[in-house]
Order: C-alpha cells, then structure tokens, then sequence
C-alpha cells in the first residue's frame, strides 16, 4: 500500500482469462496493458469454430462460424471487463499465427471435414492454400482484418455488446482501449478502422 501511495510507474498485465485477470489484480496490476485475443480461442470448445472460420471457402459458411462464436466473445469480454471494473484493458483485434489454429492431424482435418459437411479433399485443399513459410511473417497483424473484415467486425460488436451489457445491468463502464494489429502504412489503418 505504501509503494502504491507514491508509485509513478503504473504496471498492467497481459491477460486473456478470467484466472489470469484475478492473478494480475492479486499481484497489483492497474489493468490490462494487453489482451491477445487470439489466445482467447485455444480453448476445446472454440478451436474448432475458429478453424471453420480460417478454413471457410465462401463469405457465408464464414459468417456462420463466425455467428457461432460472437456469443462466446461476448462472454468472454464481458467476464474480463467485469472483473477488471474500471481499470483499462487494451484489447487487440485477432493477430494469430494462423499455422497454430489449423488442424495438423488427420483426425483434426476429418473432424473438420465433417463438421463442416465439405470433402475432406476441400480441407486439405484450403489447407494446402493457407501454408506459410514464414508463419511469424505471412498473414499477421492487421492483414487478417483486411481479409476478413467480418472478422474483426464481430469482435469489436462483441466488445461493445458486453460493455453495453455490464452498463445495463451492473452499471459498471468499462474502459477500453482498442489496438488494431501491427500496421504497415497508414493506408491499411485507414482501410481497418473503416471496417470497425
């Protein structure tokens, strides 16, 4: 408590998750200085619409997925605004290694297939299409926004819709700080913000 009272240095955590948001408070955190929303989606229950999302051959079976999954970030902003209060958090937009969230065992690529209702032959396909040599430097950053607007789209009404909620029904006012990924010119700023 004393160092608070005269601390200049505010320190915030990198945080995703109900658990690590708790730690990160317990620890004295003033907020979330970084929420990787891409890590958001490594759990068994998202990573096989996140895949369907990537792996989506038209802009409708995309959506699908892509409605599928704005409940779940919902919730899951929501859960973290919730306990952050009124720290700030700064969330970044999806910036994933797209290599991490594509199937690489057959069984994964079957189940895709199938859930999907698409030939396997089409999986292996897409697949085949969206190989990177350099993963760290192929589709990153804001790249993926521009893609697929729709994308980022569904995350910012997520965001929105659950500060929206927790003002309706808890009145607690977020605070929010948006990070469009890694740019490299103005010119895809411009285009990003304009889909957001």
């Amino acid at each position: 408590n004393w160092a608070d009272e005269i601390a200049k240095l505010k320190v915030r955590a990198n945080a995703e998750t109900v658990l690590d948001s708790v730690t990160a408070l317990r620890f004295g955190a003033t907020g979330i200085g970084l929420c990787r929303t891409e890590h958001m989606f490594f759990d068994q229950n998202k990573i096989p619409l996140v895949r369907e999302m990537i792996i989506a051959p038209d802009i409708e079976r995309r959506k699908h997925a892509i409605n599928k999954l704005l409940p779940l970030q919902i919730q899951d902003f929501k859960a973290l605004f919730k306990i952050m209060h009124d720290k700030p958090i700064n969330i970044r937009l999806l910036d994933p290694p797209l290599h991490e969230f594509l199937p690489t065992k057959e069984s994964d690529k079957e189940d895709l297939a199938r859930d999907m209702q698409l030939p396997l032959a089409l999986i292996n396909q897409r697949l085949h299409a969206m190989y990177e040599v350099n993963p760290m430097l192929g589709h990153r950053g804001c790249r993926l926004g521009i893609s697929y607007p729709e994308i980022y789209q569904m995350q910012v009404i997520a965001i929105f819709t659950a500060m929206r909620e927790l003002q309706k029904e808890e009145n607690i006012n977020p605070v929010l700080e948006l990070m469009i990924p890694l740019i490299s010119d103005i010119n895809e700023l411009v285009l990003v913000k304009k889909y957001i």
